[in-house]
């Protein structure tokens, strides 16, 4: 390929190694993801701008979905279709799994060749490669490690309150928000916009109820659920639901649906409510939002889940109907590599898949979230391991529950869906 950019010749050669070739000469890469909040779209946009520096032939456009769950169900209906993007956003594990398992031929293009090109194997932890894989091949670009329970508080409304430090257990988040109470102020802020934010919160809860339960249930192999004869409830589960009923009764219940996840935690902020139960992706909002690490805001674990790290992995992956998979390519080199990773993290929040990701601009946060990730229990966002289906189902019950309060209809919702995650669970 004469005259080609050493980019262009470089992703060439990789796409005669995956078996494609394209001879159409398009100069344009069609991109689909769900980040769409303030951070999200500049992190994107900052390493959108680093990929037209390395080639500048390539204009990329991005038509965003403004959540995960339409973004999801638009995607998989182009793929079935064959009017994919170049590239699109996934969810590892289950979610990229479903897009490939038992199609012939793949509806997506093995990312082989650049996972050995760029290293992957040396540089990215195993619990991130294997959510990016599939019968042994890779089908996706991993490009951060977020955690899920997370807590994030603002540290100057916390001390005026007089509370030294923030909530680690329960007992001492119910201690707090009755203190903040007395000051008029709410403990929790929750964006309910979009149900999936009351979901990041219960799974907090099922970790705190057990770390071993919680990798039971997403494994499909809880007794109670899977309809074991002779039992007649799951005491566990049940504790998990008082201590989600216990975020709802000290959050801004009232307000929450008329919020984005993000808008809440521009709430925590300005001052009240002084915390939220979000992903460490809330770590570029308070950025966004002019806060200063570990100085207006902090982040710990997620109340009772000190030992457990939920992690899960955002991923681009190259579609086999690709209408420029040369370009589709090229950006997702980028995205694997230290350089883009290394842009987008400190924009983004999270951290980055890569471990040869410049480490020296991780801030405060971000390094003891690396610490957490390199030495707590980690386990598997539900996202990576349970069917779009069943977490649909349960994110309505949960959104039910925040209005009447019923135990006994969300223990429903769990069993009465629950053959979907034996039937197809992950790994």
């Amino acid at each position: 390929m004469l005259g080609c950019t050493v980019v262009r010749c470089r992703i060439a050669l990789l796409l005669l190694l995956a078996g494609c070739v394209s001879d159409s000469g398009a100069s344009t890469v069609q991109i689909y993801s769900w980040w769409t909040t303030a951070s999200e779209a500049q992190a994107l946009g900052k390493v959108l701008e680093d990929f037209k520096q390395q080639d500048p032939n390539v204009t990329v456009t991005n038509p965003a979905a403004n959540n995960a769950p339409s973004a999801q169900e638009f995607l998989q209906g182009q793929v079935r279709e064959n009017d994919a993007p170049d590239t699109f956003q996934v969810n590892g594990g289950i979610e990229l799994e479903q897009y490939v398992q038992g199609a012939s031929p793949s509806p997506l293009t093995t990312l082989d060749s650049l996972a050995t090109q760029q290293n992957w194997e040396a540089v990215m932890p195993s619990v991130i490669l294997s959510a990016a894989k599939y019968g042994g091949h890779y089908y996706a670009v991993p490009v951060d490690v977020a955690r899920v329970n997370a807590l994030f508080y603002n540290k100057v409304a916390l001390a005026n309150a007089g509370i030294a430090s923030p909530p680690t257990s329960m007992a001492e988040f119910v201690d707090d928000a009755q203190a903040l109470a007395a000051k008029h102020l709410t403990a929790l802020a929750i964006g309910d916009a979009a149900p999936w934010a009351l979901e990041v919160i219960f799974k907090s809860c099922l970790v705190a109820a057990g770390h071993d339960y919680y990798t039971q249930f997403i494994s499909g192999a809880n007794p109670y659920f899977a309809g074991m004869a002779g039992l007649q409830s799951d005491p566990i589960f049940d504790q998990a639901i008082a201590c989600f009923a216990t975020f709802l009764a000290y959050s801004n219940k009232s307000e929450m649906r008329n919020l984005t996840w993000d808008a809440a935690v521009s709430e925590v902020n300005a001052g009240n409510p002084v915390m939220t139960i979000m992903g460490d992706w809330a770590h570029g909002e308070f950025l966004r939002d002019l806060g200063e690490v570990d100085v207006t805001f902090g982040e710990v674990a997620a109340p009772g889940t000190s030992d457990t790290f939920i992690y899960t992995t955002d991923a681009f992956v190259l579609p086999a109907g690709a209408k420029n998979p040369e370009g589709a390519l090229a950006l997702l080199a980028e995205w694997g590599s230290a350089r883009a990773q290394g842009i987008f993290y400190q924009t983004k929040g999270s951290l980055p898949s890569r471990s040869d990701a410049d480490p020296a601009k991780y801030d405060a946060l971000q390094q003891w979230t690396l610490a957490e990730f390199q030495s707590k229990s980690l386990v598997p966002d539900w996202a990576l391991a349970l069917p779009q289906a069943f977490a649909t189902n349960f994110d309505a019950a949960l959104d039910r529950f925040a209005d009447d309060g019923n135990a006994e209809n969300l223990v429903l919702a769990a069993k009465n869906n629950y053959d979907l995650i034996v039937d197809s669970h992950w790994p």
